[in-house]
This record gives structure tokens, C-alpha cells and sequence, in this order.
């Protein structure tokens, strides 16, 4: 009963810290829907979706595998706590300073790939996301938000991996409330031109703000010329290269899914209509799952060794996500119509058939997400990676069913 307890508190304060997030979300969108309408919101979930298939495709997956090894020496040093009596004026041995150092030193290189990765190819991103040369620019604006987000990962990794979970909650709620305001002043300034500067922006914010929770107990140093620091570094990037291919897989076919939306009559119209239905299906899931991989990924890491133990911390996994997320299910479908006009314009009514029939599925993701982080925990990066690919390819056919 304590391992549920634990659970549910842990989840209740990223939780709400999420709810607090999708109320912002809320309200955000509710601010474009009125000042950019729906061709507006899809022509920034392009930008956003093709700035995340391009961080994918560079971060190395540092945000997945830097969570695992840091966890990993942080439990050892709890277990060797719990059997000497000795306790020390640092919360963390220099083993974890040291190693903290790698995950960041190796975070800014990923970061400057991303950044330049992007600034090469703006031309080919216009012509390819949006059909057109016209948003090239727009790329080259957007560049620095590819690595802003790889550096916010690599703090928000920092901090899962060491458990400061109120931290992370501070930072994430800090960074969701300058968002809505970036973007809603920018919106009502600047209209459709203030897509790119709202992106940039509230990027910027997030990082400042998870670099400020991260740096309490780890002052920000790196050292991109010792070649110690850059060997250690090597086993993070081995083991995220397969996340890098699930990563682009994933991202890939959301941007496929809207390269052929983009191709209809209505084009980033539809975008912004499928984006938005896309945003209520997954909006209260994304708040428990966020919760569920910032406690229940560190802690599944360090009972691997115990397959009892790994055993009982899925299934007691998987049975708080089915009881959170039952209950919602049904009364969000109910009222759906009522939440749409609500949260949007009459404009987005058409995306209620699409939300119901996705609906479902976000029960049966309760169940499999917490057994699909084992291979994760075990760094199995090639079982993962098959996992991501046939996934993305069974989303990817069917949505291409239903257009």
C-alpha cells in the first residue's frame, strides 16, 4: 500500500503541475484560435513538429540514456548510504559531479548540431514541411529553439535522474506561465508573425528556468576539451543512437501525417484542426505520462537487478495509470462538444469524431507504456528501437486510412 501511496503522490505533484501546464495550453490556444484562427495554429504546429523531428535526429537521445546512467549511480550511492552510517556535507559523491559535467558537456555539443543542422537546411525544411520556399526564413529564425530545446532536456534529465521532482515541478510550471504570456501578448501584437518569435521565446524561458532548478545542487560546468570528459561521454551517445532512429521514426510520421494534410484543399487549416484534436486526445494522458516518466523511469532502473521487484513496480505501474485514467476517459468523451466550444472557436466542432474515435486508445497506452520503458531501463537500444519503428509505422498506416 506505501508503494502505491508513493506513486500517486509522486504523480499527484507532477500532475498537477501538468494540469497546470494544459490549463495554460488551454488558454493559449484559445488566444490563437481567436487572434491567428486554425490556418494560423497549423502553420506553428509545422514549425514545432519539424523543429522536434530535427532535435530528434541530433540530440542522440541524450534525454533517455543520461536519465538511466546517472539513476543508476545515484542508487548505488543511496544503497551504500543506507549501509554506512558515515554521512557526507554533499548530497552527491564527485562521481555524480563528474558525471553530470559529461551529460551536459555532451548535451552543448548536441545542441550546436541541432542549431547548425537547422540553419543548413532551412531551404529544404520550407520547401519540404510547408510546400513552399516562402517560410525559409522562418527556418533560419527558428534555428536556435533546436538546441534551446536539446539543453532543456539535458537539465530536466538532471533532475529525474536525481529525484528532485518538486524542482522540476517549480520549473516546469514557471516556464508554462511564461509561455502563455509570451505568446498571448505576441499573438495579439503581431498576429501570424508572431508565431516564430513566440517559439523561440518561450523555449528560451523554459531552459532558463530548468538550468536555474538544476543548477542548485549542480553548478553549470562543462569541459568540451578534456578528453576524459568526452570518452565518458561516448557510452550515453551508443546507447541513445537507437533512440535518435526511434526519435526520427516517431517524429517522421507526425510530419508525413501533415505533409499529406497539407496537400488537401484546406491545408494548414486542416493542419491546425488536426493538431488541435490531437491536443484534446492526448491532453490529460500527456499529464499523467509526463508525471509517470519523470518518477517511474528512475525507479524502475534501480530495481533491474531484482526481477520480483521490476515484476511488481510495472504492474503496480500499470494499475494507477488504468485507475487515473479510466474515470476521464468516459466523462471527457461525454462532454466533448461542450469542451470544444469552449476551449476553442466553432470552427474546430468538425474535430469531435476524430477525438472520440482516438479516445480509446489512450486506455490501452496505460497499459503497455509502463512495460515498454523495461527495454529503456535495460538499454536495450535495438528491442526499443523495433518497438518505436513498428509502432510509428501502424500510427502512420492508419491515419493514412482515415484521410
Amino acid at each position: 500500500m506505501a508503494n502505491y501511496r508513493q506513486i500517486f503522490r509522486s504523480t499527484g505533484l507532477l500532475g498537477s503541475v501538468q494540469l497546470l501546464y494544459i490549463l495554460i495550453a488551454i488558454l493559449r490556444n484559445k488566444v490563437a484560435a481567436i487572434f491567428i484562427g486554425a490556418a494560423g495554429m497549423g502553420l506553428a504546429d509545422l514549425y514545432a513538429r519539424t523543429i522536434e523531428l530535427l532535435g530528434s535526429a541530433t540530440n542522440f537521445g541524450l534525454g533517455m540514456s543520461a536519465v538511466k546512467q546517472l539513476a543508476e549511480l545515484c542508487g548505488e550511492e543511496e544503497q551504500q548510504k543506507e549501509k554506512s552510517s558515515a554521512r557526507s556535507l554533499r548530497p552527491f559523491s564527485s562521481v555524480v559531479y563528474k558525471q553530470v559535467c559529461v551529460i551536459r558537456t555532451w548535451v552543448l555539443f548536441t545542441a550546436i548540431l541541432g542549431t547548425l543542422t537547422c540553419l543548413a537546411l532551412a531551404p529544404l525544411l520550407s520547401r519540404w514541411a510547408t510546400d513552399s520556399p516562402k517560410h525559409t526564413e522562418a527556418f533560419y529564425l527558428l534555428a536556435p529553439m533546436v538546441g534551446l530545446t536539446t539543453l532543456t532536456s539535458g537539465e530536466m534529465a538532471i533532475l529525474k535522474a536525481t529525484r528532485r521532482l518538486r524542482r522540476l515541478a517549480t520549473a516546469t510550471s514557471a516556464g508554462a506561465v511564461a509561455t502563455l504570456f509570451l505568446t498571448s501578448s505576441l499573438y495579439a501584437w503581431l498576429g501570424v508573425k508572431g508565431i516564430v518569435p513566440a517559439l523561440v521565446l518561450s523555449t528560451a524561458g523554459l531552459f532558463v528556468f530548468h538550468l536555474q532548478a538544476a543548477t542548485r545542487d549542480f553548478p553549470y560546468h562543462i569541459n568540451p576539451f578534456c578528453s576524459s570528459i568526452v570518452r565518458k561521454g561516448l557510452p550515453l551517445v551508443r546507447l541513445g543512437t537507437a533512440f535518435i532512429l526511434a526519435g526520427i521514426m516517431t517524429s517522421g510520421a507526425e510530419m508525413i501525417i501533415r505533409s499529406a494534410l497539407m496537400h488537401n484543399q484546406a491545408g494548414t487549416a486542416l493542419i491546425g484542426l488536426y493538431a488541435a484534436g490531437l491536443a484534446l486526445t492526448v491532453s490529460y494522458a500527456r499529464m499523467i505520462f509526463v508525471a509517470m516518466d519523470a518518477e517511474y523511469f528512475p525507479r524502475l532502473t534501480t530495481v533491474l537487478g531484482n526481477r520480483r521487484e521490476t515484476n511488481l513496480t510495472i504492474n503496480r505501474q500499470i494499475n494507477s495509470l488504468i485507475v487515473l485514467m479510466a474515470p476521464f476517459l468516459l466523462i471527457f468523451c461525454l462532454f466533448l462538444p461542450l469542451i470544444v466550444r469552449l476551449l476553442y472557436t466553432e470552427e474546430f466542432l468538425d474535430i469531435i469524431p476524430m477525438v472520440i474515435c482516438a479516445a480509446p486508445f489512450m486506455y490501452f497506452k496505460a497499459i503497455y507504456t509502463p512495460i515498454a520503458y523495461l527495454p529503456l531501463a535495460h538499454g536495450d537500444s535495438v528491442r526499443y528501437m523495433t518497438m518505436a519503428v513498428s509502432y510509428t509505422h501502424l500510427r502512420a498506416h492508419e491515419t493514412e486510412l482515415h484521410l
